[in-house]
């Protein structure tokens, strides 16, 4: 429900503000559109964390002294600066095992969820806490944020494109009625432009997930711990180990159960 809260308020303030932007800037709302769109992924990105998430969940300092540590250790071996560990109760909302690194700077920390602390082993805490880290030692985040940029840009000049070709253009500002039927032709060329593009982001998340697992395998030097996490996480989250190649394609951001483990397995052999 979280999840889906956050995704309707995103979703009301987009439309909001592309609704204004077409009314109250003839010429200028498709640079004020990609401008929101990349300003609201940064507040996703690095906002969300801080302020809307705590409104849903409680968080509290990790109790095992020893634990904390350990995970100081590996965000060392990840030349990752953390400053805090912390526990979140996800039991509450979801069964799966996970951590996330949140903040900035001096904000940064760990966040583990209760359910790897109390039902998985510490083999696999550590492999998915330095998973984790190697997004952060990796900069996916600002990375996928700089990708993203860079895709909104001519997403919205495309969508300004089909508005001026079905309802023409002028520097005046629109009545309400023409506002209204350019927000919404905008609106649907925004949506089927990104869902076109799915294929790209997911691809370039794959990529930067398996960059994660392969630096964790480094950190930890734990493939079967590896693979024991892949196991329990596919397990709680009812996965398919090995989706239609088509459909993982276009809408997978994560490479499949299958793949991880065989980069686990290729690991071990190595090792």
């Amino acid at each position: 429900l979280q999840g889906i809260g956050v995704q309707v308020v995103v979703f009301a303030v987009a439309i909001g503000g592309l609704g204004l932007a077409v009314r109250y800037l003839p010429r200028a709302w498709p640079a004020a559109v990609a401008g929101g769109l990349i300003v609201i992924a940064v507040a996703v990105a690095f906002v969300s964390p801080l302020v809307i998430q705590p409104l849903f969940e409680n968080t509290r300092p990790v109790e095992d002294a020893a634990l904390a540590a350990e995970i100081g250790e590996l965000a060392d071996l990840a030349g990752v600066d953390v400053s805090e560990v912390v526990v979140n109760d996800a039991a509450s909302r979801s069964r799966t095992f996970n951590a996330r690194v949140e903040g900035i700077g001096a904000t940064r920390r760990v966040v583990l969820f209760d359910t790897l602390i109390d039902e998985g082993d510490r083999d696999q805490l550590r492999w998915t806490v330095a998973h984790e880290l190697a997004h952060e030692k990796h900069r996916h985040i600002a990375k996928g944020l700089t990708g993203y940029t860079l895709m909104m840009i001519p997403l919205a000049l495309l969508a300004a494109g089909l508005v001026a070709l079905l309802t023409g253009s002028g520097p005046g500002r629109p009545d309400r009625l023409t506002a209204l039927r350019r927000t919404a032709i905008a609106a649907g060329a925004i949506v089927v432009l990104m869902a076109v593009s799915a294929p790209i982001q997911n691809g370039v998340s794959r990529a930067y997930e398996a960059e994660a697992d392969w630096t964790a395998l480094q950190i930890t030097d734990e493939p079967l711990a590896a693979i024991r996490a892949r196991a329990a996480s596919r397990s709680r989250a009812r996965s398919d180990p090995d989706p239609p190649r088509a459909l993982h394609l276009w809408f997978g951001s994560h490479p499949t159960h299958r793949e991880r483990v065989g980069l686990a397995l290729r690991d071990l052999e190595t090792s």
